[in-house]
C-alpha cells in the first residue's frame, strides 16, 4: 500500500515537470535579473567651416575673392542681377542643426543673401528679412544667423553653399569682409537687428537717438547688457528698443557694445561715439569788387555751413564796411537756418572800401571774410564774343577756329584775342579773330585752351581796360 501511493506521488510530480517543460518561460523584470541597456543615438549634426578652404569658394568676374589671414575679402563688381558666389563640399547632414552663420563688414550699405542646395540640385533660399540683410558698414563687423528648417531641401546631404550682395538689385560695388563662414552644429546662434551706425555729436548737443531695429518677431525682446566709455558717457541703458544715455560734457570717442539675449540666442551690436568740439562756420572767400558810383551792386553767397556735421545750428550773418563814405551795406538777406544769402551794397563815392562778412553760430564760433570793393565814377563795359564749342584735334594736325561775334563792350572801342594752351603738347594763336592749333604728333591727351578778348577803353575816370575769358576744352586723338 505504501508502495502505490509512494508511485502515484512520482508518477504525479513527473507529470508536472513535463508540464512545466511545455510552457514559455516568463520574461525577468528588470528587478529580477540585472541587464545593461544601451539607450539610442541620434545622429551626429553635421558640420562645415566655408573658411577652412577659402579656395573652395568661386565667384567669377562679379566677385573677386582673396585670402587675408584667413579672412574672405570680397571685391563685389556685380554687373550681373542675380549673380553670387559659390562653394561645394561633399554632403554633409545639418538636419538636426540646419543652421549657417557668417560675420560681415562692408564698406558700403549692403544687404546679403544665404541658400544652400542639396545633393539633388534643390535649392533653399530664403526670403524677406531672414536672409536679405544689411551688413554692417563701419568699423565692427556683425555676425548673421540663418534659419534654414523651413525649406524644402534635403538637409541631409547639403552640398553647397552660396553667398549674394544686393540679391536681385541689378549691381552692387562694395568691398566686403567675411571672417566667419559656419554651417551646421557650428553657426552661432544668434538674434537678427539691424546694424547701428556710428554716431558723432557736437560737444554742447543733446545725446542723438540710437533705435535698434529687430529683424523679426522673433528676434523682438531681448535682455540687453551695455558696455560703454565712462570718459564721455555717463550713464546707458537699453529700454523698448533704444539705447538710452546721456553725457559726461567732455570731447572724445569710444565703443559702445549693446549685448542682447533672448532663448540661447545672443548679439553683439556695436558702434562708435565721437563727441566733437564744437567748429566755427565756414564761409568761402569772395574776389574783389568794382562798382560805379551811385549803384547797387548784389552778391550771392552759397555753402554757409555751421563746420560741424553731426550739428545743425542757426547761423548770423553781418556784413560792415571799412568806409561808408564810399561804400555803405545796404541789405542782408539772410535766414539762420539757410546756407546761402543775398548782400547788396551802395556805392557812394569813388575810392576803395573795404568790406568784411562775419557769420557765427549759436555757441559764438565765429569765421569772418573780406574783400575789396573799388568804387569808380564810370565803368567800362568788357569785351564779348561768342562762346566756342569743346574741340577735338588730331595729333600731328592743324586746326582753325573762328572767333566770331566780338564787340568792345562799348561804343567805339576796340578788343583784341589772345590764347594760351596749357600744355606744350598743344600750342595756339589768334591771326585775324581766328584761333589756330597746331597738335604736336605725340601729343595725345586733353588740354584747356583760354582765349580772352581785352579793350582798349581804360581811363582815368574807370578801373581801366577790361577784358572777358573763355575756357575751350580740348581733346588730341590720334591719327
Amino acid at each position: 500500500m505504501r508502495f502505490r501511493i509512494l508511485s502515484l506521488i512520482l508518477t504525479i510530480s513527473l507529470l508536472l515537470n513535463l508540464l512545466s517543460a511545455c510552457q514559455p518561460s516568463s520574461t525577468p523584470s528588470l528587478a529580477d535579473t540585472p541587464t545593461s541597456i544601451t539607450p539610442a543615438t541620434e545622429t551626429p549634426a553635421g558640420t562645415w567651416d566655408g573658411l577652412q578652404d577659402i579656395h573652395a569658394w568661386k565667384g567669377g568676374s562679379d566677385y573677386l575673392l582673396e585670402n587675408d589671414q584667413g579672412k574672405l575679402i570680397i571685391q563685389v563688381n556685380k554687373i550681373t542681377e542675380n549673380a553670387y558666389m559659390e562653394a561645394v563640399f561633399p554632403a554633409i547632414d545639418i538636419s538636426w542643426s540646419p543652421y549657417a552663420s557668417l560675420t560681415a563688414l562692408s564698406d558700403i550699405s549692403a544687404n546679403i543673401t544665404v541658400w544652400l542646395v542639396d545633393s539633388s540640385g534643390k535649392e533653399g533660399r530664403l526670403v524677406g528679412n531672414s536672409a536679405n540683410r544689411e551688413m554692417a558698414h563701419g568699423t565692427h563687423p556683425m555676425t548673421h544667423r540663418f534659419d534654414f528648417s523651413q525649406t524644402r531641401i534635403d538637409l541631409t546631404r547639403v552640398t553647397a553653399m552660396r553667398i549674394a550682395m544686393n540679391y536681385g538689385s541689378p549691381y552692387c560695388f562694395a568691398r566686403v569682409v567675411l571672417s566667419q563662414i559656419l554651417l551646421g552644429d557650428r553657426a552661432v546662434s544668434g538674434l537678427g537687428y539691424a546694424p547701428l551706425q556710428d554716431v558723432q555729436i557736437t560737444l554742447g548737443d543733446p545725446p542723438l537717438p540710437v533705435h535698434l531695429y529687430p529683424l523679426t518677431k522673433d528676434d523682438d525682446g531681448a535682455s540687453w547688457k551695455v558696455e560703454f566709455p565712462t570718459e564721455i558717457v555717463k550713464t546707458a541703458e537699453v529700454k523698448d528698443n533704444q539705447f538710452i544715455y546721456s553725457l559726461t560734457g567732455k570731447e572724445g570717442s569710444g565703443t559702445i557694445h549693446l549685448y542682447g539675449e533672448k532663448n540661447g540666442k545672443t548679439i553683439d551690436l556695436a558702434f562708435d561715439l565721437t563727441i566733437s568740439p564744437n567748429n566755427p562756420p565756414v564761409m568761402q572767400p569772395l574776389d574783389d569788387q568794382i562798382s560805379a558810383v551811385d549803384t547797387m551792386i548784389e552778391l550771392r553767397l552759397t555753402g554757409l555751413d555751421d563746420g560741424d556735421p553731426a550739428s545743425d545750428q542757426k547761423l548770423t550773418l553781418t556784413a560792415t564796411s571799412s568806409d561808408p563814405a564810399i561804400a555803405v551795406v545796404d541789405t542782408i538777406e539772410h535766414d539762420p537756418t539757410s546756407r546761402w544769402a543775398k548782400i547788396r551794397i551802395k556805392s557812394i563815392q569813388a575810392g576803395t572800401a573795404g568790406i568784411t562778412l562775419t557769420l557765427q553760430d549759436d555757441r559764438f564760433a565765429s569765421i569772418s571774410q573780406s574783400f575789396n570793393l573799388s568804387v569808380y565814377q564810370e565803368l567800362n563795359q568788357p569785351p564779348t564774343f561768342d562762346s566756342i564749342a569743346s574741340i577735338v584735334i588730331l595729333a600731328g594736325s592743324e586746326m582753325r577756329q573762328p572767333i566770331t561775334g566780338l564787340s568792345g563792350g562799348e561804343p567805339d572801342q576796340e578788343a583784341r584775342i589772345t590764347a594760351r594752351s596749357d600744355t606744350p603738347a598743344l600750342s595756339v594763336s589768334v591771326e585775324d579773330h581766328v584761333l589756330v592749333l597746331r597738335a604736336a604728333s605725340d601729343g595725345v591727351g586733353e588740354a584747356q585752351v583760354e582765349v580772352t578778348a581785352t579793350d582798349n577803353g581804360g581811363n582815368e575816370q574807370n578801373q581801366g581796360d577790361a577784358e572777358t575769358t573763355r575756357v575751350i576744352p580740348v581733346k588730341i586723338l590720334l591719327t
